[in-house]
């Protein structure tokens, strides 16, 4: 099995839109800090400028598309997008690949963290989750383990393997009904339909960022402002963030406590 250190340097990719290169240069930077090597801008879907026609034919999604998204062009621009990295990996035969999203932000001691989580990680696996948003009050999750099963949401950080790659486009193919790529990977683990484990995070004292927590009344503008870089606690929950406020992919701001208010 590689280093962490050895993963690290055999590249990645950024998922990215070319409308929206600051996000992918800032996100690059980011990433080559915690010590991340070669890693490229994987050119995604743009679902409000794109014709993807083409895309959701070739993958017979055009009537299996979940009401949740069917309308929503950005949605299927995401899902859509990060179907092309597992073809990536399987039309170039690829051993594995290293997925980020373009608001990835890692932990600030990741370098020192990562090849901890990394040595309890098992060698053979789908799918591992750098970052993720785990149900904190799993008791998987309580047990303060590196490496647990818990079903997730986000792929904003993540590894597939070759054979985790093959897996994916069969069950895309056997899918009644596509969800957003993320909803539709939990979905997968809970029918242990791929083999997969999460990094956790969850009982580190100091996740390195501002946490967000949303209280009724809040000036959230305000909070915003004092810190332009956060986190949730409830749903940051491995090794990997996202940054919701690093621009937005939307045509439209959508503000940040839309994203993450389900915290009381």
């Amino acid at each position: 099995m590689l280093s962490f250190e050895e993963l690290q340097s055999r590249g990645g990719v950024i998922v990215s839109l070319p409308r929206l290169q600051n996000r992918y240069e800032i996100t690059k930077v980011r990433l080559e800090a915690a010590g991340f090597q070669g890693l490229t801008m994987f050119k995604g879907v743009d679902g409000f400028n794109d014709d993807m026609t083409s895309l959701l034919k070739k993958y017979e999604l055009e009537d299996r598309l979940s009401l949740e998204i069917a309308d929503q062009k950005g949605k299927v621009g995401c899902t859509l997008s990060h179907i092309l990295t597992w073809q990536k990996i399987v039309d170039e035969k690829l051993p594995y690949l290293l997925i980020f999203e373009d608001d990835a932000l890692p932990h600030p001691e990741f370098r020192d963290l990562a090849p901890l989580w990394w040595a309890e990680t098992p060698a053979e696996f789908d799918v591992v989750l750098l970052g993720n948003q785990m149900n904190p009050d799993d008791a998987r999750v309580k047990r303060q383990t590196k490496i647990v099963k818990s079903p997730s949401f986000c792929l904003h950080a993540y590894i597939v393997t070759y054979k985790g790659a093959v897996k994916l486009l069969e069950l895309l193919k056997v899918t009644t009904v596509m969800q957003m790529n993320d909803l539709q990977m939990r979905d997968w683990m809970i029918t242990d339909s791929v083999d997969y484990y999460c990094w956790n995070g969850t009982f580190l004292p100091d996740k390195g960022h501002p946490t967000f927590k949303y209280k009724r009344g809040m000036d959230v503008e305000s909070v915003i402002q004092a810190n332009p870089v956060m986190i949730s606690e409830r749903r940051d929950t491995g090794l990997v963030y996202q940054d919701f406020m690093l621009q937005h992919t939307l045509l439209r701001p959508t503000p940040f406590y839309n994203v993450v208010l389900y915290d009381d």
